[in-house]
């Protein structure tokens, strides 16, 4: 028996990227270029699993089943949706930007809107292929709205005083 045609194949499939995708944006992996493109892979991956639930009750036999299966899922999608748009108003503004040898570092100027105020957040970024890069977070301050970085070599830099050493492959050497 393959194991594509084991019945609980798709939802352990689906729950291993919905938890790849929950990782990816809280410590952040893989971006695309577009910030809209990231937010959108973001909405498509939240509302997978209830969309994908609530087309399997279709095959429910009873037609209470199914009306109870479709309200049941339709709240956290609209939740998702809710709470996936308050999300994407955080707009990180590229500020600054340095070529090392085989990746950039670019900082960020974050903005969470009118209750906090700006942050700096460098980001080492290297393209995988095009549109898609491999992130990893470097430096990060809150309460800052400029920040001053000084290349020193093939893979180093300083930013803010501080000698900081890269990777070449940004999570590997």
């Amino acid at each position: 028996m393959k194991i594509s045609q084991y019945k609980g194949f798709q939802y352990i499939l689906l729950i291993m990227l919905y938890i790849i995708a929950i990782i990816n944006f809280i410590q952040p992996v893989i971006r695309f270029d577009s910030q809209l493109l990231n937010n959108v892979f973001l909405i498509f991956v939240v509302l997978l699993i209830p969309i994908f639930l609530m087309i399997k009750g279709f095959y429910f036999r009873s037609l209470v089943a199914k009306i109870l299966n479709t309200l049941i899922w339709v709240i956290p999608c609209i939740l998702g949706i809710l709470i996936l748009s308050i999300i994407s108003l955080n707009s990180d503004e590229p500020i600054k930007s340095l070529s090392l040898d085989n990746s950039d570092i670019v900082a960020y100027r974050t903005n969470g809107g009118a209750t906090t105020s700006f942050g700096i957040l460098v980001r080492q970024e290297k393209n995988i292929i095009p549109g898609i890069k491999l992130v990893k977070r470097i430096y990060f301050q809150d309460h800052k709205e400029n920040v001053n970085m000084i290349k020193t070599g093939e893979n180093s830099f300083e930013i803010e005083g501080n000698p900081e050493t890269v990777n070449r492959n940004v999570y590997f050497e």
